[in-house]
């Protein structure tokens, strides 16, 4: 059905009409007030409009490029006078206070990522794309293998000391540049030695989630010195002269690139829009508008809303997706999280079945193991054995390692290395 269209008059009325809700208390969408009802819903009934219309104006207001809303109008009402003279509700008024502003901030920032991206760049969200050099050739001449490095949880700006591990394990900014630089020279140097020739069409890069530390815990933000934002440049800054290296050893490369839960901007997990609400999406759009910019033609990049990337190598189907979000929680036991991922796995094959997309491989992280299943590969993280890792789970140490892997146009996935980060 088309969309009725709308004008900027119509846009400028109903977008006042929101604020002068805000202004009167009426909470934005996601939080919560004195009033029951938000200020979409009230200005919405003043208008004599439903909600969803009104919702579907935002919307179209941001495609149109007409000005935001500014959500900041709304001002939370103070506590109670009494329980306000406490200390630690002083301390956890402020602290909120300075999150919710934190957050307004990003939010306001994420809404303009899209027309930046378009506007400035002219790139759009990633779609299933695959390059004609990653598809079969029925030439009847044999074709090279097709290798893939897969990255993620470097969780940038996490600190680990070895001192509350009992365990020879240290993790901060520097270490963190140290190892994924380690990476890139060890996987040039894999690619060398499985294939002397360097016949490679291309190369496939994933970027599997949580590239940064993140605020989401408290822990994190009270024993880290660097904020999301700067956890975010630094990676951008990273893997944009990481890329640079792949690209001086094989003719072109795809990067796949999903967000994972510690990238994100909320307090809390969220379904609708979880990743344009990450920091992971600003990282790609970073690395990929550099590269844009530059007229850079042999590195292509897939993004997709979904938050899961569906593409193929030769005949065979992989699926990358962070790994919190495969419908499979818990269950450590005597066995780990091996049975966890599993059947994660398991869940996910059988969804994009129905969904008419064969999967033969679910890539995930997150669960900082390193692991090839029947039908999956679970990758390592670059942080290695933390606090959590030794506390909470009780978890046997992990080394800090990424995977890597090689694609047969018939034999499907055939070697794969466990790169270790932690020393040469």
């Amino acid at each position: 059905m088309p969309v009725a269209p709308m004008s900027r008059e119509q846009w400028d009325k109903r977008k006042a009409t929101i604020e002068d809700a805000l202004k009167k208390g009426y909470p934005p969408p996601g939080t919560k007030g004195l009033h029951a009802q938000g200020a979409v819903r009230m200005a919405a009934a003043s208008m004599k409009m439903s909600t969803g219309a009104l919702q579907n104006s935002i919307h179209r207001a941001k495609e149109l490029g007409f000005p935001a809303i500014r959500w900041t109008l709304y001002k939370a009402p103070a506590s109670d006078p009494i329980l306000a003279r406490t200390p630690d509700t002083v301390r956890t008024k402020n602290q909120i206070g300075e999150l919710q502003k934190r957050l307004a901030d990003t939010l306001e920032y994420a809404s303009k990522i899209e027309d930046i991206r378009r506007s400035v760049f002219g790139l759009v969200p990633g779609k299933l794309q695959i390059p004609e050099w990653q598809t079969p050739k029925d030439t009847g001449k044999s074709q090279p293998e097709i290798p893939t490095l897969f990255t993620s949880d470097f969780q940038a700006g996490e600190v680990i000391r070895s001192g509350e591990l009992d365990y020879p394990n240290d993790y901060n900014p520097s270490i963190f540049r140290e190892r994924y630089r380690r990476l890139i020279r060890t996987a040039t140097k894999l690619l060398e030695r499985e294939d002397p020739k360097m016949r490679y069409p291309g190369m496939v890069y994933l970027r599997g989630g949580d590239a940064i530390s993140g605020d989401i815990h408290a822990d994190l933000s009270e024993t880290q010195d660097t904020v999301p934002t700067e956890q975010t440049q630094m990676v951008v800054e990273e893997e944009i002269k990481g890329i640079e290296e792949l690209l001086k050893a094989v003719p072109k490369l795809t990067v796949y690139s999903v967000p994972g839960n510690h990238d994100r901007t909320t307090f809390k997990p969220r379904a609708k829009r979880f990743v344009d609400m990450s920091y992971d999406r600003l990282a790609i759009w970073a690395i990929q508008s550099y590269f844009k910019a530059k007229g850079e033609k042999r590195v292509s990049f897939v993004a997709p809303e979904s938050g899961d990337a569906y593409f193929s190598i030769y005949n065979t189907n992989y699926l990358l997706t962070h790994g919190d979000r495969i419908g499979s929680r818990g269950g450590q036991g005597f066995i780990g999280s091996s049975g966890t991922i599993a059947r994660g796995i398991h869940k996910v094959r059988a969804q994009l079945a129905r969904m008419g997309r064969p999967v033969d491989y679910v890539l995930t992280g997150h669960f900082h193991v390193a692991m090839q299943l029947p039908n999956g590969i679970a990758n390592g993280c670059l942080a290695g054995f933390s606090e959590y890792a030794k506390s909470e789970l009780r978890a046997e140490p992990e080394p800090p390692t990424q995977t890597m892997w090689w694609t047969h146009p018939k034999w499907g996935l055939t070697t794969i290395r466990r790169v270790r980060v932690d020393h040469d």
